[in-house]
C-alpha cells in the first residue's frame, strides 16, 4: 500500500469507517466527481434485505434509511486500526 493509499484509508476509518457515497466526492458545484474506492473499503448498494450485510453497514443503513449507497472499510482493516490506535 502507496503513502497516498494509507492517508485515505486512515481518513475514511476517522470518519468512522464508513461514509455516505454522497459524501465520498472531490470538487465542489457542477463540477464534483466521484473520489476512488479505497483499497481495503468497498461499495455497498442498499439491497431489499440487509440480512447478506456485514454488520457495521447493516447497522449504518438501519440508522440512515434514506442512503441509498455507501463506502465502507472491511471489518479486518477497521480493527487493525482500532488497535494500532489503542497501542499509541
Amino acid at each position: 500500500m502507496r503513502a497516498n493509499q494509507a492517508q485515505i484509508v486512515i481518513e475514511l476509518f476517522n470518519l468512522g469507517g464508513i461514509v455516505k457515497a454522497s459524501d465520498w466526492v472531490s470538487g465542489s458545484g457542477r463540477f464534483i466527481k466521484k473520489r476512488a474506492t479505497p483499497v481495503n473499503a468497498k461499495e455497498y448498494t442498499r439491497p431489499v434485505y440487509l440480512d447478506s450485510l456485514p454488520a457495521h453497514v447493516k447497522g449504518f443503513f438501519e440508522q440512515n434509511p434514506k442512503v441509498k449507497k455507501c463506502i465502507a472499510l472491511d471489518e479486518d482493516t477497521i480493527v487493525l486500526l482500532n488497535t494500532f490506535k489503542k497501542s499509541l
